[in-house]
């Protein structure tokens, strides 16, 4: 969030209608002639203006939050803030340390597993072109007892069990082909656990470097240390997804003033305000009340008040 300091002046006008008229001659008395007249006024219609000023911030409209690696880690460079990226620049470094070294443990790991993969392979060569051939031979069988049986030299058990080891070399077969095509096409499950490993450790190293995402101006976000709280710097240790710097849109920005809840009531919506910023002491911009918080809080710039936030949408410049 941009923090500038800066007054803003909402006039508001009152019409007041005064009508003067004095009749008493104690007060009022002609002097030069000695003769007693009345004095009379004539009313006149004019405005009572009601200043009043407030401090407050600068707020965009829309703002990129860049968050820490969904690891988190250590911050080792941070580009400085009030820079002006564009999309691609370096916005901050963490910690590769630990993150180089899981890559190459996943590269060792995955290089160890593919020589076990291709053992694997060959067995299961070897495996379905044994149970293809004991599956052929049950067939075979089968064919060779079915006229036995019909002239006696074979009982219906003898035709059961071949009927049953057929069924079995089947199952064996259909297995052994699984596998087969698994460890062609797929891999082993090892394999592809040990693929995955390697993908998530670069990927871990790979947002350790993080970039800007657009153009914009950098902001440091609060963070929260042990006792403290402030802006990040390079040596903090954040959480992940732990925002750390916002890139604003400047193109459109809201004010934020702080008004005592005393005078909040002469705030309206829709007032026409004028803003002046300490950076740019010669212009004056135009703005309009917008939102009037309902949250009660203590005041940034004036400790013990009690303050309501109240939104203004900057229009233009005078």
């Amino acid at each position: 969030m941009i923090k500038k300091r800066f007054k803003v002046s909402i006039a508001i006008v009152a019409f007041v209608v005064v009508s003067i008229f004095v009749f008493s001659k104690s007060r009022f008395t002609a002097k030069k002639t000695g003769e007693d007249k009345p004095v009379y006024a004539t009313a006149k219609k004019g405005d009572i203006i009601i200043r009043l000023d407030a401090k407050g911030r600068l707020k965009p409209l829309k703002s990129t939050v860049i968050t820490a690696p969904r690891r988190g880690g250590k911050v080792t460079y941070l580009i400085p803030e009030g820079t002006y990226v564009k999309k691609g620049d370096l916005l901050a470094q963490f910690d590769k340390v630990d993150l180089e070294k899981a890559v190459n443990d996943a590269k060792f790991n995955l290089e160890e597993e593919l020589i076990k993969e291709d053992t694997r392979k060959r067995e299961s060569d070897k495996k379905i072109t044994k149970t293809r051939l004991i599956l052929q031979g049950t067939r075979d069988s089968l064919r060779k007892i079915l006229p036995e049986v019909i002239d006696g030299k074979k009982t219906a058990k003898d035709l059961q069990w071949a009927k049953y080891n057929l069924k079995e070399a089947g199952i064996n077969y259909e297995e052994a082909k699984k596998a087969y095509e698994q460890y062609q096409i797929k891999g082993s499950p090892q394999l592809r656990r040990r693929r995955d490993a390697l993908k998530k450790a670069e990927r871990n190293l790979a947002e350790a470097t993080m970039r800007s995402p657009s153009q914009g101006l950098v902001v440091y976000e609060i963070i929260y240390r042990p006792g403290s709280r402030g802006k990040i710097k390079p040596g903090d240790t954040v959480w992940r997804r732990q925002s750390i710097i916002s890139l604003p849109d400047l193109s459109k920005m809201l004010v934020i003033v702080e008004i005592s809840e005393v005078d909040l009531s002469k705030a309206r919506n829709g007032q026409k305000c004028t803003i002046k910023l300490d950076a740019y002491p010669d212009k004056i911009f135009i703005g309009k009340v917008t939102n009037k918080g309902n949250l009660v809080k203590n005041s940034v710039f004036l400790p013990g008040v009690k303050i309501v936030e109240v939104e203004i949408d900057r229009k233009s410049v005078v």
